[in-house]
């Protein structure tokens, strides 16, 4: 039964944009010429890697985010975290048309929600289908 979620643009787009960045990143240390690249600390480089590594990392963790249903609830992971909540856990969902991505609304008299980042607008009709296929897979297990 499970059945797993993801983002399709944001994929795309954190792989693109990281081949991007790689590409001008080595282009532009060629570019400036062994007497520029001469004057380059090896902190300063360590500091660009690292700046550059970060901006690469987080373009694919949100890329990677997703949703998995199981028998007993869902599994998912925003950024680095992962969390699991079961079904019981669970007042409903939530993805308006304004909304960027899909929440999970948890119990209380507030009604916390937690973003689903899997299930993103962004991705138009991929996206709605992907919610309204965990809204249903809810709706059976509740």
């Amino acid at each position: 039964m499970n059945r797993t979620f993801r983002p399709r643009l944001a994929a795309i787009t954190g792989v693109v944009l990281s081949i991007i960045l790689i590409i001008v990143t080595v282009w532009f240390w060629i570019a400036v010429g062994p007497e520029i690249r001469a004057l380059a600390t090896v902190g300063q480089i360590a500091t660009l890697v690292l700046i550059f590594g970060a901006l690469i990392f987080g373009m694919l963790m949100l890329g990677g985010s997703r949703v998995t249903v199981t028998k007993d609830g869902i599994r998912y992971r925003n950024w680095v975290r992962t969390f699991e909540l079961g079904w019981d856990e669970i007042a409903g969902f939530r993805f308006r048309p304004s909304d960027p991505w899909a929440y999970v609304i948890l119990p209380g008299p507030e009604e916390p929600r937690k973003a689903l980042l899997a299930i993103q607008s962004a991705d138009g009709a991929y996206g709605r289908s992907q919610y309204e296929a965990l809204v249903a897979a809810w709706r059976e297990n509740t």
